[in-house]
């Protein structure tokens, strides 16, 4: 599926989608998509039954590459 910009931030914003950014928590603090939650790659097993709830809503995760 493709989508422009804007329909991306109106079913972030409307909770449609589940942004996740798995970066580290100070990557996250230099900047992130609007809306999303951190939830660092070396803590998503842990974390992710938590702050990840409801499997049924669309879940969209991202990262790049970090040192």
């Amino acid at each position: 599926m493709e989508i422009d910009l804007a329909e991306f931030l109106r079913r972030t914003a409307t909770g449609g989608w589940l942004v996740v950014n798995v970066l580290p928590a100070v990557a996250y603090d230099e900047g992130h998509i609007p809306n999303s939650i951190n939830l660092p790659f070396s803590d998503l097993q842990q974390r992710a039954r938590a702050l990840l709830p409801d499997l049924a809503r669309p879940i969209i995760i991202y990262c790049a590459a970090f040192t």
